[in-house]
């Protein structure tokens, strides 16, 4: 385990996570079967999440190293879980209402560029024909 401190000896890296809610996530399926477990900012990564809210570097997660096969599976079984659980039925719902969303931000971008071009036209169709 290079790049890690004295202080995390018996603690093995399980994985490395983008941002805040995956971490949460992680740490919420570890918690609930008693698997403690460490967060670790790489680099600056601490600082920057203090600073902007977020760190580009990711989160280094560790447990016991006794506890990392157990923590693994949990892992991949909840993973798999999710993937079971997501609903194609709701993912197509959830594009079609993106696609009117989309569509509805564009006609109303469209309206205030065209309708004061309308105005303008008729306005002068009324100054030219006095």
């Amino acid at each position: 385990m290079s790049g890690v401190n004295n202080n995390m000896k018996g603690w093995t890296l399980l994985k490395n996570v983008a941002d805040e809610q995956e971490a949460v996530l992680v740490e919420s399926i570890l918690r609930e079967e008693g698997i403690p477990i460490l967060r670790k900012h790489k680099a600056g990564g601490g600082f920057m999440q203090v600073y902007m809210g977020m760190s580009r570097y990711g989160i280094d997660l560790f447990v016991p190293e006794d506890a990392a096969p157990l923590a693994k599976v949990l892992l991949d079984s909840e993973m798999i879980d999710a993937l079971e659980e997501t609903n194609t039925e709701e993912i197509v719902k959830a594009e079609k209402k993106y696609q009117t969303k989309r569509r509805s931000i564009v006609w109303i971008i469209l309206m205030y560029l065209i309708l004061p071009v309308v105005a303008a036209i008729i306005l002068d169709i009324i100054i030219n024909s006095k």
